[in-house]
């Protein structure tokens, strides 16, 4: 009986010491495995299942050493993943537009055999560990942020003021400046635009990068949402037509380049948005075909890094929204994606790009969970008009009350008011567009600081990480005030005028069939350093327009001594100060 016992309890101990050395194995090989996904996590993100992203794709990010221009990179992937096809997200036409060939680095989308999304993550990780590549995901869905004689424009009900953003940024002030020009193209990132009476004139060829042939984008003739065209009418909807049409936007004459990267039948996925922008960036040297502007009214929820370079490549401004879930987009898990790569958190912010937020006409940040709007004190470059925004909708789905499939506030046939942070962005691109109708030659980081130092100061009510009522100091569009910074900052000629000065010569020619503010205005900055009388003589072969303002761009006003119209002449007497002369050619 003993034995008996003994002999079960030397097989229970064996067993027990069995176990153990099984477990301690074990062990160890999932701390292996472990400790290698985790090396290879600097490569790419923790994905699991049930996130939103192609089932049959991942997006490459290849370093520097590895990449070329236009490198066919099969050779890289071959035996180590099986795949249908890679495409070149950066294929490149116009070498010219890349400025430093040795610091390229290539975006690949790796198109896979099977339509599984376990598959992606486990093809992810094998591809993270070859050697070149920088950063590899899955393809991620992301999701949409969204005085002229217009009758519209005028009108107003017990809900809101329709020209209310129009107010609050200036726009009227600033269109004694400029109404923009249609040489000036804005494109617009999103669902495509539909044709509408109240911008088809502003309304270039569209783009569709969801449907790719031989690296270029197809022409849009399909589906055009509603997002794109409310968005396209805030920036450029016609003003001042000869038959007077709904509303008017920010920038009257402008090309609005629709540049779709997904429909209504597919999700919007980041391979698309990357080839919208390095289109952007290949016909920036192409005559006629230059787009200024990026107006980027959507965002994901994942980072995106293999973007990066792809803004930092393209020369021009990028505009982006912050999205709409009323949280604080400096906090770690809560970054937006593209917006947070403009931010001071980010490693190295991409200069060229403003991230925009959404405020009301009270100037406060909506709350509510209707319009909710999201903060960040380092993530949020500046705010605009964001809520209640009356624009232009498709009028096959908002022709009337009882036939409108979208939400929000309908006001008439094709138009509709909506709220988010995809309308704020809107308001700063159209900003965008109406200072480089001053000169086309602007830089965006001229136009970023001209943006930025006309915007007006205020505070919103933000919480803090316990939930409680914050203030936040913050900065507000203000287009006048932008437009006022570029004529003093950048254009005007600086000249002093003092007791001893004699006589100043100044001359400026049109330029023929050249519209833009600097060919067909004389401007010119005085510095008053002795008050006293100064005479001022402006002549011209053809009529103009002088106007004589103060500091603050108050007209001052003064008697013509000559009558012709082709001449001007008048004494003022002028306290020390700054001073600012126009000279405009009327028929023009």
């Amino acid at each position: 009986m003993i034995k008996y016992e003994r002999k079960h309890f030397y097989k229970f101990l064996f067993l027990v010491f069995l176990f153990m050395f099984l477990l301690l194995v074990v062990q160890s090989s999932i701390y292996a495995i472990e400790n290698k996904k985790e090396s290879i996590n600097v490569k790419c993100p923790t994905v699991i299942l049930d996130e939103c992203f192609e089932d049959n794709s991942i997006i490459v990010l290849l370093d520097s050493v590895i990449s070329g221009i236009n490198k066919k990179q099969d050779s890289l992937f071959l035996n180590k993943i099986l795949y249908l096809e890679i495409i070149d997200l950066t294929h490149v036409i116009d070498y010219g537009t890349i400025n430093d060939e040795s610091a390229f680095e290539q975006v690949l989308k790796i198109v896979l055999p099977f339509h599984c999304k376990s598959n992606v993550i486990e093809t992810m990780y094998e591809v993270a560990s070859i050697e070149g590549v920088k950063y590899v995901s899955p393809n991620w869905y992301g999701e949409l942020d969204i005085v002229p004689n217009d009758p519209l424009y005028t009108q107003s009900n017990s809900y809101i003021n329709y020209n209310w953003a129009h107010s609050k940024i200036s726009s009227e002030y600033a269109w004694n400046f400029t109404t923009g020009l249609n040489e000036i193209k804005v494109g617009v990132i999103d669902d495509g635009i539909a044709s509408h009476p109240d911008f088809d004139d502003n309304l270039g060829i569209g783009l569709d990068f969801t449907n790719m042939i031989n690296n270029l984008p197809t022409v849009t003739t399909s589906y055009a949402g509603y997002h794109g065209t409310h968005v396209g009418g805030i920036i450029g909807a016609v003003g001042n037509q000869t038959i007077p049409t709904g509303f008017v936007g920010v920038c009257w004459n402008v090309t609005i380049v629709p540049m779709k990267v997904f429909d209504g039948n597919n999700p919007l996925d980041l391979a698309c948005v990357i080839s919208a922008i390095n289109y952007a960036r290949d016909v920036w040297n192409t005559p006629g075909e230059r787009i200024s502007i990026l107006n980027i009214s959507l965002g994901f929820n994942n980072e995106i890094p293999q973007i990066v370079p792809v803004l930092s490549a393209y020369q021009g401004l990028i505009v982006c929204s912050v999205g709409n879930e009323n949280h604080n987009n400096d906090l770690p898990g809560y970054h937006h994606y593209p917006s947070f790569y403009a931010s001071s958190l980010y490693t190295d912010p991409v200069p060229n790009m403003i991230a925009v937020g959404n405020i009301n006409k009270f100037d406060e940040r909506p709350s509510t969970s209707v319009d909710p709007a999201n903060w960040g004190e380092h993530t949020i470059t500046i705010y605009a008009p964001g809520q209640s925004i009356l624009s232009t909708v498709p009028l096959d789905m908002c022709d009337s009350n009882s036939n409108c499939l979208l939400s929000g506030y309908h006001v008439e046939e094709g138009y509709h008011v909506i709220s988010g942070s995809s309308m704020a962005t809107a308001h700063v691109s159209g900003v965008a567009a109406l200072l480089l109708s001053i000169n086309n030659l602007f830089t965006a980081t001229q136009l970023k600081n001209a943006i930025i130092g006309g915007a007006d100061s205020i505070t919103i009510t933000v919480e803090d990480t316990n939930g409680n009522p914050v203030f936040q100091n913050v900065i507000r569009l203000n287009s006048y005030n932008s437009i006022k910074y570029v004529l003093s900052n950048y254009l005007a000629g600086n000249y002093t005028l003092s007791n001893s000065i004699g006589t100043i010569n100044l001359s400026h020619s049109c330029i023929s069939n050249n519209d833009y503010f600097i060919n067909d205005n004389g401007f010119y900055q005085f510095n008053v350093t002795y008050e006293r009388e100064y005479e001022f003589t402006v002549s011209s072969l053809t009529p103009i327009n002088v106007v004589l303002y103060d500091n603050n761009y108050n007209i001052i006003t003064y008697t013509d001594l000559n009558s012709s119209y082709n001449n001007v002449n008048f004494v003022k007497n002028m306290s020390e100060g700054i001073y600012y002369l126009k000279v405009s050619y009327v028929d023009h």
